[in-house]
């Protein structure tokens, strides 16, 4: 009887509080791309974990090619062939290329490193990977995309049997996508096995010949795709058919809370003017670089201004503000959630409630009242479906789409007039995608204004009331809801013709 290259057999692992995974079991092949999904907190990550020896399973077998193996750490996992591509990246910004791929792989005889060698190999796998940088350029000065797929060559040094891939178009232009996309084929036809984790449904259709779907920690349905639609992939996932969006039509004539002139920053923006209505969702779409990410963080003082004014409406009037003492009427959620928008080591109550503390002091200045905090965090747990086994638990340990409803939770506590959303359903998954697209109509509907951007053009266009779009750091047009696709795509690239 053919044994499979890969067989995870009776998988189940318990933290504190939560069942993680509970008997999951599925083979895969050489040459075949699977496509792992579910619902954030389904255990997709956790499965992955496991399998790439980062964590450790409490019960279950691994079988590489009929043989149970133990993946102890990461070692165990590389010298069984299995090869992870993470999606928070693990390359360190300050080495330059060449360090990253082979700092632990150096070719070296007699106690020292082999230089030729060393570039040849680097040069080699980058390549492959369809990447041209010199590899002495340092990693912090490296597009998310390139640095994406120097990711992915440095687990291809080893010649894995087996690749995982977390997310791995997050960070990538469509034309990045596509080279992934041609490098996957190639793994598959050099019978490499590749595990695809990814929420976007359009990505597991053109790509992947076989899916595992997980739900609360439970295998619920595998099988060839070909047998699935999308409508019975999204049952699958939530238990329920697809969710609809509760969208309200936005009233007219409505106040303006903020506008912004003139605003213009040396090489990145130039004379942005714009203006954002009560009750209004407000898309903002352009390619990656167009300039949508520095827009948002000048108008809340993260990056600086060379010109222009920011008016917000205080009481009944708009008023000039600085830009550095924004962020009293507007919250920002931050595309690089990681970074920017956690405190990574710190717990997920701490995580939620930083933004609003005034609002917990007690009795005794300063002093904060914890059952309070406790009582509104736990509100908004549950308001956004936020799987946790505690408001201790640290926000590190929680899923990507589980960090997001976090972030977009604390600025919920804090109440502001204007909300500034970057990337805000990147990563989550199609259900929670729909309950925070949701919630953005909740916001709006109860006075509030939402400026919105996204990479996925659909997404913006199932719920925003009128568009801008960006190229090079310019506005290039105004639409209205009733847009079509084809007329903001060539907005966002007509400045790239000339």
């Amino acid at each position: 009887m053919k044994k499979s290259l890969l067989h995870l057999k009776s998988i189940s692992k318990s933290f504190p509080g939560v069942q993680a995974l509970k008997d999951v079991s599925f083979e895969l092949d050489r040459g075949e791309i699977l496509a792992l999904i579910g619902a954030n907190g389904a255990g997709k990550s956790t499965l992955m974990n496991i399998l790439g020896g980062v964590i450790q399973k409490d019960s279950g077998e691994i079988l590489i090619n009929g043989e149970n193996v133990q993946m102890r750490n990461p070692g165990d996992a590389r010298r069984n062939g299995i090869a992870f591509v993470h999606q928070e990246l693990t390359i360190l910004p300050k080495l330059s290329i060449l360090d990253n791929l082979l700092i632990s792989s150096f070719p070296e005889k007699s106690g020292f490193i082999k230089q030729k060698e060393a570039i040849q190999t680097a040069q080699s796998v980058l390549e492959r990977v369809g990447c041209n940088l010199d590899i002495n350029m340092k990693i912090m000065d490296v597009g998310p995309g390139d640095q994406q797929l120097i990711e992915i060559a440095r687990v291809l040094l080893f010649d894995p049997q087996v690749v995982i891939f977390d997310e791995p178009t997050s960070s990538l232009s469509k034309r990045e996508k596509d080279r992934l996309f041609v490098l996957i084929q190639q793994l598959k036809s050099n019978d490499v096995a590749v595990i695809y984790i990814t929420h976007l449904l359009e990505e597991v259709f053109s790509i992947a010949e076989k899916v595992a779907i997980l739900r609360n920690g439970e295998l619920v349905s595998e099988g060839l795709l070909k047998l699935y639609t999308r409508g019975k992939i999204i049952k699958h996932m939530t238990g329920a058919e697809s969710q609809t969006l509760h969208k309200k039509k936005q009233k007219q004539d409505q106040p303006c809370l903020l506008e912004v002139s003139g605003l213009s920053s040396h090489g990145l923006l130039k004379d942005i003017s714009l203006k954002l209505y009560q009750g209004e969702i407000l898309g903002l779409w352009g390619l990656l670089g167009s300039g949508r990410t520095e827009l948002v963080r000048a108008i809340v003082g993260l990056d600086p201004m060379d010109a222009g004014t920011i008016k917000i409406r205080i009481k009944e009037d708009l008023r000039v503000v600085k830009s550095q003492n924004a962020n009293r009427w507007i919250g920002l959620i931050s595309e690089d959630r990681r970074n920017e928008g956690l405190f990574v080591s710190m717990p997920v109550k701490v995580n939620m409630t930083i933004a609003n503390l005034k609002a917990f002091i007690g009795k005794i200045w300063p002093f904060l009242n914890f059952k309070a905090e406790d009582k509104s965090s736990r509100e908004y747990v549950q308001k956004l479906h936020i799987v946790l086994s505690s408001l201790e638990q640290k926000i590190e340990t929680l899923s990507g789409g589980n960090q997001q409803k976090v972030i977009i939770s604390r600025w919920l506590q804090r109440n502001p007039i204007i909300y500034l959303m970057d990337e805000p359903i990147k990563g989550i998954d199609v259900g929670a995608k729909v309950e925070i697209k949701n919630l953005i109509l909740d916001l709006v509907e109860n006075g509030a204004a939402v400026l919105l951007i996204s990479s996925e053009i659909d997404e913006l266009m199932s719920i925003c009331d009128r568009y801008l779009v960006m190229c090079r750091g310019q506005i290039t047009g105004e639409y209205p809801s009733n847009a079509s696709k084809e007329k903001l795509i060539g907005a966002a690239t007509n400045l790239l013709k000339t």
